[in-house]
């Protein structure tokens, strides 16, 4: 876990223990880097490193969680632009969504990279857990969350891993445009007896 205050000195010991944590992954493998060794690339004290994080995995998650809080700012703007009135479907926000993730991925690629899937999947059922909780369930009585969450997040993060590993070979516009007309395919089979 992290511990992280709303102390600017704070943020940036954080991100200068983050950029020396990238710097090593791209030579080094993740497994094998000390905390010792990382703290002397940041250039901060062993007790900064420990009263920030738990754990060099902390440091993944700090800025993988930073960047979904970035990605709902962006989506609000998103909305705001647009006009969109919420609850807003999930297929409206695939375009806002992609095109931030479009411009930078670079935590996706390295949680991806060390193996840490499970980083990413956490924060998108969050952001589905959130979405779910703006829904008026009066009207859409029959929505359980753990399915609403489950299979939204399932979709989205399968979507963004396999995008990423294709270095974002399709560009975002294009790529939402593409599953929404997958999604839409799907709904009109019928099933076959």
């Amino acid at each position: 876990m992290y511990h992280l205050t709303s102390n600017k000195k704070t943020h940036q010991s954080a991100e200068l223990i983050y950029n020396a944590l990238c710097e090593f992954i791209k030579n080094k493998n993740f497994d094998t880097i000390t905390i010792k060794e990382l703290v002397e690339e940041a250039g901060v004290g062993r007790a900064t490193f420990y009263r920030l994080f738990d754990s060099i995995e902390d440091v993944l998650h700090y800025k993988c969680d930073a960047s979904f809080i970035d990605l709902r700012r962006y989506i609000t703007q998103f909305r705001k632009s647009e006009q969109l009135a919420a609850p807003t479907n999930s297929t409206n926000l695939l375009k806002p969504l992609l095109r931030f993730w479009y411009l930078d991925s670079f935590i996706l690629e390295i949680i991806i990279k060390v193996h840490r899937l499970d980083i990413l999947l956490s924060n998108v059922e969050n952001m589905f857990t959130i979405m779910f909780n703006h829904i008026d369930h009066n009207s859409n009585s029959d929505f359980q969350e753990d399915y609403f969450v489950s299979i939204r997040a399932g979709i989205l993060f399968n979507i963004l891993v396999t995008w990423i590993k294709n270095k974002k070979d399709i560009p975002p516009d294009t790529l939402a445009d593409i599953l929404i007309k997958q999604f839409r395919a799907v709904e009109n089979l019928e099933l076959l007896s």
